[in-house]
């Protein structure tokens, strides 16, 4: 039975149709979609996803998670939650819906508002318990770097074992770092930049993003079409100079290109502090138990990085080599996806 799974976040928009034969190839789209000014226009948007990656209307059945229900826009998580839902049954036609459950379990439309609880943010549950399979014994560990948040998630014997159950326990206990390769502003990861000894202050205003630092390393291709920046510009190398000289208030031609580069290193290196961090508590938690690491998200250059570097003991899983590397951005998605196909 053909099905698609939506994740539904704060600035990304993700779907992916799982075809009835196994012969077929998944479809995986992610689109931004910056919920805080255009919850309006939802509706349209997940229509307009949904033809794409469905475009012959073929599938029986529509999986769902989120994480937009934490956006600015919507006065309460519950509120948002509801919100997301009404977008989704007016899209979904005669389809049956089920939204995922932190708990592992789901909700319909009928149950969705009062489970809000277990509903809202229930993605990072949803892409353990999924991930599991492609770990050993499913045990292990999966680090999962999207565009705006990263999720190190412990499992063991194919259950998520995170203890934290909601963004908040999970920020508290180093199990979600709000932090991820695409929205971060660099002024969330450092407050200043050490060229030669000499400390530079920079200004603490939304000028850049991580993404600029990765463009300028060459870590990430630049994209001169692309403009989901700070500034509204293309992701191309030049504009992202740009916007990193604008960390110390400046324009390209009147500063030193080093310094450019330096801001964009130690950028990144605040950045894999925070993973690295994330990991260790997870490993002190977990005694010998990890042995392995799947590793997901459009971030996963990354964490092989990091995981390369400081824990060479670890095994490591590419969920993009297992599956496909538009599945792999889109995890979440195709993880709801796989597990209503072993709930029905």
């Amino acid at each position: 039975m053909s099905k698609i799974g939506l994740d539904i976040g704060g600035a990304n928009l993700k779907a992916v149709f799982l075809p009835e034969s196994s012969s077929e190839e998944a479809r995986a789209i992610e689109v931004p979609f910056a919920m805080w000014t255009q919850s309006a226009e939802l509706t349209e948007a997940l229509q307009k996803i949904l033809n794409q990656v469905d475009a012959a209307n073929e599938a029986q059945k529509i999986a769902v998670t989120m994480t937009g229900e934490l956006a600015d826009c919507f006065s309460s998580k519950k509120e948002g939650v509801a919100f997301i839902a009404d977008a989704v049954k007016k899209i979904a036609g005669e389809k049956p819906v089920s939204f995922y459950q932190v708990d592992g379990q789901w909700s319909s439309f009928e149950t969705v508002e009062r489970n809000w609880q277990l509903v809202a943010a229930s993605n990072w549950h949803a892409m353990a318990k999924f991930g599991a399979r492609f770990l050993p014994k499913q045990t292990g560990l999966i680090v999962d770097i999207g565009s705006t948040t990263t999720d190190v998630i412990p499992v063991v014997d194919g259950a998520p074992t995170a203890v934290g159950t909601n963004d908040f326990t999970r920020l508290k206990n180093f199990e979600l770092i709000y932090a991820g390769i695409g929205r971060t502003p660099i002024c969330s990861l450092i407050q200043s930049v050490d060229v030669g000894g000499q400390r530079i202050g920079l200004a603490r205003e939304m000028f850049a993003t991580i993404n600029d630092a990765l463009i300028c390393l060459a870590m990430v291709p630049e994209n001169s079409g692309g403009k989901n920046s700070a500034d509204g510009r293309s992701n191309s190398a030049l504009h992202a100079q740009h916007r990193l000289a604008r960390m110390v208030c400046s324009d390209v031609e009147e500063i030193d290109s080093d310094l450019i580069t330096h801001i964009a290193e130690q950028t990144i290196e605040a950045y894999r502090d925070l993973l690295v961090e994330s990991i260790e508590h997870a490993l002190q938690r977990s005694g010998d138990s990890i042995k392995s690491v799947l590793i997901v998200g459009s971030g996963s250059f990354l964490a092989d990085q990091v995981l390369a570097e400081r824990f060479p003991q670890l095994s490591r899983v590419a969920l993009s080599k297992l599956i496909s590397p538009s599945a792999n951005s889109c995890g979440p998605a195709y993880a709801v996806a796989a597990l209503f196909y072993d709930l029905v």
